[in-house]
């Protein structure tokens, strides 16, 4: 999992492009909302007990927050500078959330401060990726949740094929992709070991985006989850990593 390759025009700050309003309309239509859907319902059906302490790092376009909310959970958001946070709490500015900004290589709280650590769409763009899994787990009491790129998937492609992505979607940014079993063995040097694997789509989620057609994207996906392609090659991948 090492490496240093600078990924993004702010190494270690991911969090201000997936922050941006033009990031942000990824998501929204018909297909955009439900692709989020799909993240929103496993985080509902991953965070394990009530009434949790969360800490949500590089919390994008705020994503996490309503679901965190209506399970009853505190949320804090850590993003690593103003540029990145200030769209976040403008949008959200009614909830009750406390938003915090601060290192992504060096967070700003004591060991073990949060019952559940969330962060989605940051590690695979993390310049050092080591030191952020890291910190995850250092503030972590008992679950983290992260998604990354699977290398066994549609990525296995991502290079040669980048150059066309990006011509669909211009902000798509470079990032890593990582096995399953990397992953683990690296958070569980951190005391924490892998308990649920969720893979998301099988099919490219810019492709669901281009075609902007609902209903093929939840029959499709519902299909090569149902005989079992989901489950071999889907991507992004959720993990629930449990403490040791």
């Amino acid at each position: 999992m090492s490496s240093h390759k600078k990924l993004t025009e702010y190494p270690n700050s991911p969090d201000i492009e997936s922050s941006s309003e033009e990031y942000a309309e990824r998501f929204k239509g018909k297909v955009g909302k439900w692709l989020l859907l799909q993240q929103k319902n496993a985080t509902r059906n991953l965070i394990q007990g009530d009434n949790l302490n969360i800490l949500d790092v590089g919390g994008g376009h705020g994503q996490n927050i309503d679901t965190i909310q209506e399970m009853g959970h505190s949320l804090t958001v850590l993003a690593s500078t103003e540029q990145s946070l200030d769209p976040i709490r403008d949008k959200f500015v009614k909830q009750d959330v406390q938003y915090d900004i601060g290192s992504f290589l060096d967070f700003p709280y004591a060991d073990n401060s949060f019952d559940v650590v969330i962060s989605y769409r940051t590690l695979s763009h993390m310049d050092d990726p080591e030191r952020f899994v890291a910190e995850l787990s250092r503030v972590a009491r008992s679950q983290i949740l992260v998604d990354f790129p699977s290398t066994a998937s549609i990525n296995l492609l991502y290079k040669p094929a980048f150059w066309i992505k990006k011509k669909l979607e211009p902000s798509t940014r470079e990032f890593q992709s990582f096995s399953v079993k990397s992953v683990g063995s690296f958070f569980e040097s951190d005391r924490f070991e892998i308990e649920t694997v969720y893979k998301q789509f099988f099919l490219p989620m810019a492709l669901h985006r281009m075609l902007r057609i609902r209903l093929f994207s939840a029959i499709s996906e519902k299909t090569f989850r149902l005989v079992g392609l989901t489950s071999l090659l889907g991507s992004p991948v959720i993990v629930s990593l449990m403490a040791i």
